[in-house]
């Protein structure tokens, strides 16, 4: 009966980076090293020298590798590598809704360093600063996307969508003209349509009534 020595854990390094950038793989020095995702070795993840996780959000993850002797095929105990993933929260900010005609409103997002983009994978940059004038003219929706950077270490958050809906406007309401000859009664003037205001000014600046009548 030959009981064969366990090889040495292998040796690992851990990491921790920022979780908008590139998430480096863990690393372990042996031979035919495994890795697992818990202590006890009944979750085998991966195995070889390097081990990409394929985790993308904020936490901290933590797996073991081991290595097995080729010799004996005696697999040794697990040596830890810790992953930890960071970031600032994402900045805050409000969706905004306009009619078209009425001025568009900036979107602005509170936090530091902030950037726009025009895509949720922050591949195209269109404005640094908090307050973004979109520029947009057209009826639609359209979705920006903000990021804060934490000034410490240059880690950039993940995205906070901020949407823009630019609706349009209401067709005018329809109205016949009156007249009327003095001394006799005022008639009362109709329009057929919804939610229905009456203006004494054209710049909609002097509102005299509402609904679909309007006695004068």
């Amino acid at each position: 009966l030959t009981i064969q020595a366990l090889p040495l854990a292998p040796v690992t390094s851990s990491e921790s980076v920022c979780a908008t950038g590139t998430v480096p793989a863990l690393s372990a020095s042996g031979s035919s090293v495994r890795w697992y995702s818990d202590s006890l070795h009944t979750i085998l993840d991966g195995s070889g020298s390097d081990f990409n996780p394929g985790v993308t959000q904020v936490g901290t993850y933590i797996y073991y590798a081991t290595q097995t002797s080729l010799a004996s095929g005696c697999e040794s105990s697990s040596k830890r590598a810790t992953l930890t993933l960071f970031a600032p929260a994402p900045p805050v900010a409000s969706n905004h809704s306009t009619c078209f005609g009425a001025p568009v409103p900036e979107l602005i997002a509170t936090g530091s360093l902030i950037r726009w983009y025009s895509d949720s994978l922050r591949s195209q940059l269109i404005h640094l600063g908090d307050t973004l004038n979109t520029g947009v003219t057209s009826t639609g929706a359209y979705t920006y996307f903000a990021t804060q950077t934490n000034p410490s270490n240059g880690c950039e958050s993940f995205v906070k969508p901020v949407r823009l809906t630019f609706n349009s406007s209401a067709t005018p309401p329809q109205a016949a003209n009156q007249q009327s000859c003095f001394g006799n009664p005022t008639p009362v003037l109709t329009a057929s349509g919804s939610s229905i205001r009456w203006y004494s000014t054209g710049n909609l600046s002097t509102l005299v009534g509402t609904g679909v009548t309007y006695a004068s």
